[in-house]
C-alpha cells in the first residue's frame, strides 16, 4: 500500500504479498444445497511485470473458526486474456455470519513484481458454472491525451499544432449480443470552472464480447493568458440496462498546463535500470522544445523502490544543448552533481530535484537527464516507466 517492498533487506525473498479481502457476508441461513458460487475474471501481468511459474494467485475462504483455508490457486504465466474461474461455496464450515474470501499473491517481495488483475467478482446463490455472462458496457483503459506529444506542458509554449488530431477511447462490449455504445464527452477548464466543449460521439455498434476503439475529434481549447490551466475530459456511456455495473461507465483524463513538461501520464506500471559499460557512466536524457525563452529549475523523477535500496546513492543532473554519439561528444550546458536518490513518502509521488540557481535558455531543442557515476552498480536505481 505504501509502494515499498515487503522485505526491504532481502533480495531473494518470496512470500505472500498483496491481499484483497471482501467485507463479511452473512451466510448463517444458507446451506450447501443453495448452489453458492464465487466467480471472477483474472489476468497475469497486464501492464506490469509477469508472475513467474514459482508465483501464484491464491483464493482463501474464512471458515466458522476464523481460519483462512486455501481453496484455489493459479500459477504465474506471461500475459494472456482475462480468464473466468468458478469456485463453489458448498462446505458447511462457510455457512456462518462472517464469511469472507480473500485473494493473495505469492510473489517476489523485493519490488512491485508478479502482477495479477482481477475483475467482475460475483458471489450469489442458485448459480451454475454456465453462468458466464457479464452484461456490461465498459471503458477498458485511459483515453489518449489531447496533446500530440506531451501529457503536460507550460501554456506559454503551447501551440494549436500541439493538439492531437483526436482522442482514442477504448471500450468493450461484454454482452453476448451486438450492442450500441452511446458515449458522451465533456471538456472543462477546472481553475475557471468553464466548459470548453461538449458532444456525443457517433453511436457505435460493437460485436459481442469484443473490444473497440472510438475516436473523438480534437477541439479548440479557447484558453488565453499564461495559466496554469487544467483541462479535464470526461467520457461517460449510457448503460443498456438498469442492473449493469456502473463503476466503469465514466473515465476521466486531465491535461495540465503549468510550469513543467511531461511525456508520461503520471502513473507507473513498470520500471527499468541502466546497464553501463565497464568504467563508463550510465546516462539517460529526454528531449524538450522551448518555443520561447524560459528558465529551467530542475527535474521531477519517479524512482521505483526496490531491494537493494537506492536511497542515498549519488547522481548528477545534466542539461544538454545536443547529444553526441561514439565520435562526437555531448554538448553540456549545465551539470550539477551530488544529488541523492530519495523515495517519496506516498505511493505514486515524484521526487523533485532543483538546480542551485535557475538556468536561462532561449528558444530551441534541449535534453535533460541523469548521469550515474562509472562503476556505480546502476542496476540499483530503478526508474519508473509508463507503458499505458
Amino acid at each position: 500500500a505504501s509502494g515499498r517492498p515487503y522485505r526491504p533487506n532481502n533480495f531473494s525473498d518470496q512470500g505472500y504479498g498483496d491481499s484483497l479481502t471482501c467485507t463479511p457476508i452473512y451466510l448463517s441461513f444458507r446451506n450447501p444445497s443453495d448452489s453458492i458460487i464465487l466467480s471472477f475474471w483474472h489476468q497475469p501481468q497486464g501492464n506490469g511485470f509477469a508472475p513467474e511459474i514459482g508465483d501464484s494467485l491464491f483464493l482463501f475462504f474464512r471458515n466458522n473458526n476464523n481460519v483462512w483455508n486455501p481453496v484455489w490457486q493459479n500459477r504465474g504465466t506471461g500475459v494472456r486474456p482475462f480468464f473466468q474461474t468458478f469456485v463453489s461455496v458448498n462446505d458447511p464450515q462457510y455457512m456462518h455470519d462472517s464469511f469472507q474470501f480473500r485473494f493473495v499473491n505469492f510473489t517476489s517481495l523485493n519490488l512491485n513484481d508478479d502482477v495479477w488483475n482481477i475483475d467482475y467478482v460475483e458471489l450469489d446463490v442458485n448459480r451454475s458454472r454456465n453462468d458466464t455472462t457479464a452484461n456490461d458496457l465498459a471503458f477498458t483503459q485511459q483515453p489518449t491525451s489531447i496533446l500530440d506529444t506531451f501529457t503536460a506542458m507550460p501554456f506559454l509554449h503551447f501551440l494549436p499544432t500541439d493538439l492531437s488530431a483526436n482522442q482514442e477511447i477504448y471500450v468493450r462490449n461484454n454482452y453476448d449480443a451486438p450492442s450500441i455504445f452511446t458515449v458522451r464527452h465533456k471538456a472543462e477548464e477546472l481553475n475557471a470552472a468553464s466548459i470548453i466543449s461538449t458532444n456525443n460521439l457517433n453511436p457505435f455498434n460493437a460485436f459481442p464480447k469484443s473490444d473497440a476503439t472510438l475516436n473523438n475529434p480534437s477541439y479548440a481549447l479557447g484558453l488565453s493568458g499564461s495559466g496554469p490551466f487544467t483541462v479535464r475530459n470526461t467520457y461517460s456511456l449510457d448503460p443498456l440496462n438498469a442492473n449493469d455495473p456502473r463503476g466503469n461507465d465514466t473515465i476521466i483524463t486531465e491535461t495540465v498546463f503549468d510550469n513543467y513538461f511531461a511525456y508520461d501520464d503520471g502513473s507507473v506500471e513498470l520500471a527499468y535500470f541502466l546497464s553501463p559499460a565497464l568504467n563508463q557512466p550510465a546516462k539517460t536524457a529526454m528531449k524538450f522544445e522551448l518555443r520561447q525563452a524560459d528558465t529551467v529549475y530542475g527535474i521531477s523523477v519517479f524512482f521505483a523502490a526496490q531491494v537493494p535500496s537506492a536511497v542515498g546513492k549519488f547522481f548528477s543532473i545534466v542539461l544538454y544543448d545536443a547529444l553526441g554519439n561514439t565520435t562526437a561528444g555531448d554538448v553540456v550546458l549545465h551539470q550539477q552533481d551530488l544529488y541523492k536518490v530519495q523515495y517519496p513518502s506516498n505511493r505514486g509521488e515524484f521526487s523533485s530535484y532543483a538546480f542551485d540557481a535557475p538556468v536561462g535558455l532561449g528558444p530551441g531543442t534541449y535534453y535533460i537527464g541523469i548521469s550515474q557515476p562509472a562503476n556505480f552498480a546502476s542496476d540499483s536505481i530503478y526508474y519508473g516507466l509508463d507503458v499505458n
